[in-house]
């Protein structure tokens, strides 16, 4: 659901630009993806198109406009994930949306690839709150459709925003006695966001609401909202590996890639890698067989017959075993059937040894499966072969055989995430009722223009406002800091001078009268002191949405806190629900 704000102006020409460098095409066109909206804003929607957007050469032998340096192959790479992947989210979406801001309506459904809007309503936001679950929610109210005709909202659009549809109630346009009405969030929130949907709000501004079908910012905004802070820091993880290496002479030639080093655990002890726990020409045999060592600083005298003989493994697997344990960053591949996972469990169980055997410097080793009927068979595989301690993150599993691992050890860290995830839910229930708190004062300003002018409460939060922001002005009415008689007398000379003053036909500019107030509130005309009052109510509102932003933003980042400890939760019987094995 989109919903488009109506106080700007007309779009600008549309301009060929594909092969300059990233910046100025439109306002969320900048040479650091660091600094684009995610979500698409009403400009760049009505200016951008096919042969108007930067997208960068995925082709490496091509120049790169932003980063041509081969110091900044790890940001090329990330820059070029980035904006390719955007480009094919969103451009449906705003070929199907642009047809509304270039005219104002769109007759019949416009659909583009599988995203398509239509159904455009007028009408307004006419409730906001703060929910225990999701935070900051609005109700949208319409009123008549305006599909099939232009109307003068469309001229004057200027700002725009993005909604989910969370719940629906009453959606039939022109039935019953009070409008139909959809409760919606954000669908990104940010601060300019937040104020803006504030301003609406109290404005009681009306717009145009676009139905917007198959765009599902759950599906992409975690993606791509990770890959701007790895553009931030610069660097990922083995980018030296499974990057092209640098070419410093231009040429373009097939360069041959550095040999890729051996893990930093083997590079720091000269200790081979043992592979007695995973032979199989042990098994009926009493006789002795040569034992069969891997160390990554001698690979020539790697046998990998006699690898092949000893495990069971075929010429495939066995290259790919020496490979991994020898290798910092490798990648094995093959068609179903080939054997990955029965390699895996073998890879997983020489290191566990590894590990167990001369205190190397392992940490944790992560699994990570596409699914869970594959992390089930994984783990099976596993407990074959003796391999115990595991802890299972993710959706219960299915194999009553991997039930029974490490139970102690998860009851004890299950019962302490539990009383982490109760202190982090004590703290999200703080930081929103601190959010409702200045929710309050942005529905008391609404209230406030509708009247037409201040009731006791709103005198109190506008004295208040004066005091810290404009000391000078707040102290021509009285020492406001006094909460007895004197404070009420306060209130009533604030009261009365918005009430008074002579009518003036010619207004000066705000700054001016800014300036004037400084000195002498009572020099100004009524109308001046009307105005004054607008302008301080809409700096009050803005400075509550700020206030409320931060109590969101800082509740949903201790709700991502619940949900992290949340996925670590298992259940009594260890491996029950994980994808992370330590050994």
């Amino acid at each position: 659901m989109t919903t488009i704000g109506q106080d700007g102006s007309p779009s600008g020409q549309q301009t060929n630009n594909t092969n300059d460098a990233p910046g100025g095409r439109h306002s969320n066109d900048f040479k650091s993806i660091n600094d684009i909206s995610i979500l698409p804003t009403r400009d760049e929607i009505a200016q951008s198109g096919k042969n108007n957007e930067f997208l960068p050469p995925t082709d490496w032998s091509q120049p790169h406009l932003v980063y041509p340096s081969d110091r900044d192959r790890a940001k090329r790479h990330i820059d070029c994930a980035f904006r390719p992947l955007r480009q094919a989210i969103f451009c449906p979406f705003q070929e199907a949306v642009r047809p509304y801001l270039k005219d104002g309506s769109i007759v019949e459904a416009n659909k583009v690839g599988t995203c398509w809007a239509g159904y455009i309503y007028q009408g307004q936001i006419s409730h906001v709150m703060v929910k225990p679950k999701v935070g900051l929610e609005a109700q949208l109210s319409f009123h008549e459709s305006t599909s099939s005709a232009h109307t003068p909202y469309a001229t004057n659009v200027k700002s725009l925003l993005l909604f989910v549809v969370t719940e629906k109630e009453n959606p039939r346009i022109g039935t019953g006695d009070r409008m139909p009405m959809v409760t919606v969030r954000l669908a990104s929130e940010y601060s300019s966001q937040v104020l803006f949907l504030s301003r609406l709000y109290v404005n009681q501004q009306f717009g145009h609401f676009i139905s917007v079908f198959n765009l599902k910012p759950e599906a992409f905004l975690p993606t791509l909202e990770n890959l701007q802070p790895m553009m931030k820091e610069g660097g990922m993880a083995f980018s030296k590996w499974f990057l092209p290496p640098p070419d410093p002479d231009n040429s373009n030639s097939q360069l041959i890639p550095p040999p890729i080093l051996p893990p930093a655990y083997a590079r720091l002890r000269n200790i081979p890698f043992r592979l007695d726990s995973i032979r199989t020409d042990y098994l009926g045999s009493t006789s002795k067989k040569r034992k069969i060592y891997i160390n990554p600083k001698q690979l020539d005298e790697v046998d990998l017959e006699a690898v092949e003989k000893a495990t069971g493994l075929d010429p495939g697997q066995s290259r790919a075993l020496v490979a991994a344990l020898t290798r910092e960053y490798i990648l094995i591949q093959g068609p179903p059937g080939s054997g990955k996972t029965h390699l895996g469990v073998r890879l997983l169980k020489v290191l566990v040894d590894y590990k167990s055997d001369v205190e190397a410097q392992l940490g944790p080793i992560v699994v990570i499966c596409c699914t869970n009927h594959t992390l089930d068979r994984f783990l099976k595989h596993a407990v074959d072969l003796h391999i115990n301690k595991m802890v299972r993150i993710g959706v219960e599993g299915h194999a009553e055989e991997i039930r029974v691992i490490n139970g102690k050890e998860v009851s004890r860290a299950r019962l302490a995430i539990e009383q982490l995830s109760q202190e982090t839910d004590k703290e999200v229930e703080v930081k929103l009722k601190s959010a409702k708190g200045h929710l309050k004062h942005i529905v008391a300003a609404r209230y406030n223009a509708v009247r037409g002018y201040f009731v006791e409460d709103d005198l109190r939060r506008l004295l208040d406002f004066l005091t810290k922001k404009y000391p000078n002005i707040g102290a021509q009415f009285g020492n406001c800091l006094d909460l007895g008689a004197q404070f009420d007398n306060c209130l009533d000379r604030l009261a009365t001078w918005l009430e008074c003053g002579k009518p003036q036909t010619e207004i000066r500019d705000v700054g001016v009268l800014l300036l004037e107030a400084e000195n002498d509130v009572t020099s100004l005309s009524g109308d001046e002191r009307d105005l004054l009052a607008k302008v301080w109510r809409s700096e009050m509102v803005t400075q509550q949405s700020e206030a409320l932003f931060a109590c969101l933003d800082r509740a949903n980042k201790r709700r991502q806190t619940i949900r992290n400890n949340n996925s670590k939760k298992t259940d009594p019987h260890p491996s029950s629900s994980t994808r992370m094995l330590s050994g």
